[in-house]
């Protein structure tokens, strides 16, 4: 058992020989973010691929050019002759043709406007993408920056609460209090280290999760630079953005013109297609593939094509109708998306006029508590003041503080959530 625990000691310190400090501000810890998120790669190569089908759209409108060449074993009754002479034959032939389309009904431009719309979708996804990321470190960094400042006022709260049984001890000496106050003391103070210890839980279990977000080993020591109050970086704008500026209204947009254009598609394949063809080829028969051939053909043709085909079982028609159907389902989801994006931009600035506004009564009253608090530990060390006054000051301390702390806290979270909704093209 004593060499398992010297083992387990060794490797402690071994652990903790080579973990090293990684310090981090916020705008740090979103570069990191940024340059080690997977889903970053993802969005740079869903945009690579969109730039490809907008090629490969547009390339539609340049003509096909097909080579052919064939080898043919052909048996003919009656034979090619008559009195039966060649009845089998062999062929090889060779010949290149040209396509073109002339004019598609809404095919051509229908296919090139979709892959328009699905390039600028890629785009925007990408912003948005960089976006959510930004978001949830500044979310992650800030929750650590609260949880951090909570258990610092938890600490000072139990270092107060053994500043508060000194001053009794004080009194105790004097004979001016009963014992029995001592024991009530240690009650007060024995009730502080379990809040401390859970506010220490949180702490760790915040800095756990942003060292995973951030690719970090848990190993590491991570150091935060950074504080509550200090100002924001990453404050929105207060200028009014219009809301077809917005990413998110232009992800709307495009998937709703995406679906119009594949629509449009959907109903130009009832129409025909007009094209201009032409091939050149040469055909060779032989009476046995040892002979020389007899036979020497020079194909050459020319000409336009009108085609169209039908679906007997009313195929297109159902992929129209169906077609038809979600566009109107991307018409609703873009309206009631613009609607539920004006609101949540009106509702969080609302939200941040009411949290501003109570952070300067917040600071205020941290203030007088702390002041209320260094009376309340004199009056109590002269015998003016009761335990139980002294203690309920001290609370109303670390109450306020902790009060301050979560408003400065829910400040960020509203301005990280304004700059995730406020994003433009």
């Amino acid at each position: 058992m004593k060499k398992l625990l010297q083992g387990m000691a060794f490797l402690i310190c071994w652990q903790n020989a080579y973990a090293s400090e990684v310090k981090l501000d916020l705008e740090s810890s979103i570069e990191r973010a940024l340059k080690l998120n997977e889903e970053v790669y993802i969005s740079n190569f869903q945009l690579e691929e969109a730039n490809a089908n907008l090629k490969s759209a547009y390339s539609q409108l340049f003509p096909t050019i097909q080579l052919e060449a064939k080898a043919v074993k052909t048996k003919q009754d009656p034979a090619l002759f008559g009195g039966g002479i060649i009845s089998e034959n062999y062929q090889q032939s060779a010949s290149i043709s040209l396509n073109q389309s002339i004019y598609t009904f809404g095919r051509l431009s229908g296919a090139i406007d979709a892959a328009k719309s699905q390039n600028k979708l890629a785009k925007d996804q990408r912003k948005a993408t960089i976006a959510d990321i930004e978001y949830t470190v500044k979310n992650l960094f800030n929750n650590a920056i609260f949880y951090q400042r909570h258990y610092e006022i938890s600490k000072e709260s139990y270092e107060n609460a053994l500043a508060n049984q000194k001053a009794l001890n004080k009194r105790v000496s004097f004979g001016r209090v009963a014992q029995g106050e001592n024991l009530k003391m240690k009650a007060d103070i024995a009730s502080r280290k379990p809040s401390m210890l859970e506010a220490q839980r949180l702490y760790e279990n915040s800095l756990f999760e942003l060292k995973n977000f951030l690719n970090i080993s848990q190993e590491d020591n991570l150091v935060l630079i950074g504080s509550l109050d200090s100002e924001d970086i990453y404050e929105p704008k207060s200028v009014k953005v219009e809301l077809s500026n917005l990413v998110s209204v232009s992800l709307l947009e495009n998937q709703f013109k995406l679906q119009k254009s594949l629509e449009d598609v959907e109903s130009a394949n009832y129409l025909p297609n007009l094209s201009f063809f032409a091939s050149y080829g040469q055909n060779a028969i032989y009476a046995d593939i040892q002979e020389d051939h007899f036979i020497d053909q020079t194909n050459t043709s020319f000409g336009l094509a009108l085609t169209m085909d039908f679906s007997l079982g009313g195929e297109k028609s159902y992929a129209r109708q169906i077609s038809r159907v979600q566009t109107k389902i991307k018409k609703l989801q873009l309206d009631r998306g613009k609607r539920q994006i004006e609101y949540a931009i009106r509702s969080l600035k609302k939200q941040k006029e009411r949290l501003t506004e109570k952070k300067k009564f917040l600071k205020e009253a941290v203030a007088l508590a702390r002041s209320s608090y260094k009376v309340a530990l004199d009056s109590f060390t002269s015998g003016t003041l009761t335990q139980t006054q002294l203690n309920d000051r001290e609370l109303l301390l670390t109450n306020n503080k902790i009060a301050y702390a979560q408003n400065l806290l829910q400040i960020k979270l509203v301005n990280s959530e304004l700059m995730k909704i406020q994003i433009t093209k």
